[in-house]
């Protein structure tokens, strides 16, 4: 879970431009491949609507990690799957929250609650099936 925590926070330390060229190596590849499918260019306003989402499935995947990572930890305090859920989306709220004052500070970043409530339907989403699949996974091994 701090490895992380780690992780999203050297990500949120970039700066403005350094973050778009990195989330640009992915809109480039979907350009072209788009291009190749299609044989027309996307025009730039759809450009731009597809680096933003490009980025928004950033935040809810790695909250989404976070959120998995952080149910790893509970299990081992509680057995209650409804529990475990909580603390972990929980644990990435707050982490969100503070995720998003940090960029505050970066040049070029901004923090927004719309990407906080982002995080924590990444965190939720994925917990929740990850904690769904993990138990169904044990019990069907409990049978045996």
């Amino acid at each position: 879970m701090v490895l992380i925590m780690v992780i999203i926070f050297i990500f949120s330390a970039m700066a403005g431009d350094e973050s778009s060229a990195a989330s640009g190596v992915f809109l480039k590849a979907l350009e072209e491949l788009w291009e190749d499918v299609s044989k027309h260019a996307l025009s730039d306003k759809a450009m731009s609507n597809l680096h933003l989402i490009i980025r928004k499935i950033a935040h809810f995947t790695e909250y989404g990690a976070l959120g998995i990572a952080a149910s790893f930890g509970f299990k081992g305090v509680t057995e209650a799957k409804r529990k475990c859920l909580i603390l972990s989306v929980f644990v990435s709220f707050i982490y969100a929250i503070t995720d998003e004052i940090h960029q505050y500070f970066v040049p070029g970043r901004y923090g927004t609650f719309t990407d906080v409530l982002i995080d924590t339907c990444g965190a939720a989403v994925f917990t929740f099936i990850y904690i769904f699949l993990f138990n169904k996974k044990r019990k069907a091994n409990e049978k045996v």
